[in-house]
């Protein structure tokens, strides 16, 4: 008997003295909420109950909400939450805490399943285990608001003209000038066949990106804007062709079918330089087309293709204007012997950007590598100026043939050997880059993010590739910059920097969250804040700062 009232006894004291027992025995029950937003997007939105004198940090790795499978094409924004106070110098929540996350791409309403989870503690830092609720929610995206799309909508086709000034772009188009020089004694008829030819390649490459991007989403994947670049054997065969073209306005040889030399315009040719010009302008990502294809990522799959045609036809107009108004013929030199040696510069600038995009790859190659890669160039030169010379049109037909039936085939054959110095180095090429993180930078992940921002500390992301032209170009005139290191610092900036040059699974799954097709990438989340905020593709310096200091206009460094 002394010994049950002695264990009584001491069950009752350790209630009474156990800190968990100031946690209140009420379970929280969380508050769901659906809101529609228009254009085939719907807010989720759960709130969490926080009871008296208790509180929840701000703990990524357990505080989360998370949405059940979606129907195709359909997709989930990033996590936001409500605004945090700062405990002891921690982000947490009292009295409640809102989370919500964003559906996109939804045609109509539907029925998912969601889940959150949450971790509550008390002031003495005790934690109660993570709990967990889940419910099921009808969401409805609600109807189109058609004064948003169609903004966005010209968006994408001013984007498209913006898009002829990107600095990748100016070769092939720079021929394209020249064709139109050489044509402009023709007649309209010919001219607009010439312009409705050029218009129709561009139009065909953007549908192909656009359907490639559905496919995509109908599988749970992501395709973007100059995605394909990411492909080795795709970056190989683009560097080829371009240095073909280049030894074509050399002289050395000529295909009258196609016409790529002004001398010799084709319909096929005006549309064969208007698709090539979209693969081409695929490492620039222009202003205002960035935010309009992220518009675009958020409607139904099927509405996708009508940005991508504004897009074609933004592209396609400046040319299709200079070729069928006179008047502004003025704005090029009579045609003269000047356009050979045009033609000759012009090739140059070819063969650079032909090596610029083989050298995207050198990152991930050897030395024998990269000399067979160069090797595959040099054959390919010598094969076409002996095809140029055997196969002209001096020759007989038969002999023409068989020499461009010959010299293709052994063209092939030798992209097949240097294809293989790419695919011996694929799992290195798979590997995530960590060169040029000078200067504080630190390798992106999810993981690093969600850290810094559990942590209340303002992040800079910096997404990237060694194919995309932009990117490199902010790297040298803004990031290269010192003082703008120190200044991020001193407002102690966590900076992730991500290469996407290769596929990267937590770099796809950010950039698929955030709605974002091409690159660069430059995104800044505020310090205690939920979203980031998403800087222009081409920058400077002041706009920088600028843009994070009018996001924290009272921030003062963390100690």
């Amino acid at each position: 008997m002394k010994l049950v009232f002695f264990l009584v006894t001491s069950l009752i004291y350790a209630q009474i003295t156990n800190p968990l027992s100031s946690f209140s025995p009420k379970p929280v029950e969380p508050i769901w909420q659906t809101h529609p937003l228009g254009n085939g997007r719907a807010l989720v939105e759960v709130t969490i109950p926080i009871p008296q004198g208790m509180h929840l940090d701000l703990n990524l790795e357990v505080l989360n909400l998370e949405i059940g499978q979606l129907p195709g094409g359909a997709g989930v924004e990033n996590l936001t939450w409500s605004t945090p106070g700062l405990r002891e110098g921690i982000p947490s929540f009292t009295e409640k805490a809102v989370l919500s996350r964003v559906i996109y791409g939804l045609e109509k309403a539907i029925t998912v399943e969601a889940q959150v989870s949450w971790q509550i503690c008390n002031e003495e830092g005790l934690c109660l285990l993570p709990e967990q609720a889940s419910t099921q929610l009808l969401v409805d995206p609600g109807p189109y608001i058609w004064s948003e799309f169609l903004l966005y909508l010209l968006f994408a086709f001013l984007g498209g003209i913006l898009l002829n000034f990107m600095p990748c772009i100016l070769p092939l188009l720079s021929i394209k000038a020249l064709q139109l020089n050489q044509a402009s004694g023709e007649s309209f008829s010919k001219k607009l066949n010439f312009s409705l030819s050029y218009t129709l390649g561009i139009l065909s490459a953007m549908l192909l990106f656009a359907t490639l991007l559905m496919v995509a989403r109908s599988f749970g994947q992501m395709a973007g804007w100059g995605m394909h670049l990411q492909n080795p054997s795709f970056v190989l065969a683009s560097s080829a062709l371009l240095w073909a073209l280049a030894l074509s306005l050399w002289g050395l040889y000529t295909i009258p079918a196609i016409g790529l030399k002004s001398s010799n315009q084709t319909s096929l040719g005006s549309f064969l330089t208007g698709l090539g010009a979209v693969f081409v302008a695929a490492p620039c990502t222009a202003p205002l087309l960035g935010a309009a294809m992220s518009f675009a990522l958020a409607l139904p799959s099927l509405v996708i293709p009508v940005f991508f045609s504004a897009t074609a036809l933004g592209f396609a107009l400046p040319f299709v204007l200079l070729s069928l108004i006179p008047q502004l013929k003025a704005i090029f030199p009579k045609p003269g012997a000047w356009m050979d040696l045009f033609e000759k510069i012009l090739g140059f600038v070819l063969a650079g950007f032909s090596l610029y995009l083989l050298s995207s790859l050198f990152t991930f190659l050897d030395a024998s590598s990269i000399a067979l890669t160069l090797a595959y160039l040099f054959g390919l030169s010598f094969l076409i100026f002996l095809m140029g010379r055997l196969g002209s049109l001096q020759v007989p037909t038969l002999q023409r043939r068989l020499v461009w039936g010959i010299g293709f085939g052994l063209v092939v054959v030798g992209f097949g050997f240097a294809q293989q110095a790419l695919t011996l180095r694929q799992n290195d090429m798979t590997q995530e880059v960590t060169n040029s993180l000078e200067d504080g930078w630190q390798p992106f992940s999810l993981h690093a993010l969600d850290r810094a921002r559990s942590e209340g500390r303002p992040v800079f992301v910096d997404i990237w590739a060694e194919w995309c032209s932009n990117c490199k170009l902010n790297h040298a005139t803004v990031f290269a910059n010192k003082d703008l290191i120190v200044w991020m610092d001193a407002r102690s900036i966590v900076r992730l920097k991500g290469n996407f040059t290769t596929p990267n699974p937590e770099i796809q799954e950010w950039l698929r969250a955030n709605r974002r097709v091409g690159l660069p990438v430059y995104a800044y989340y505020p310090p205690l804040t939920s979203g980031p905020i998403f800087l222009p593709e081409v920058l400077t310096v002041d706009l920088v700062k600028t843009t994070i200091s009018n996001l924290d206009p009272k921030f003062e460094p963390l100690q």
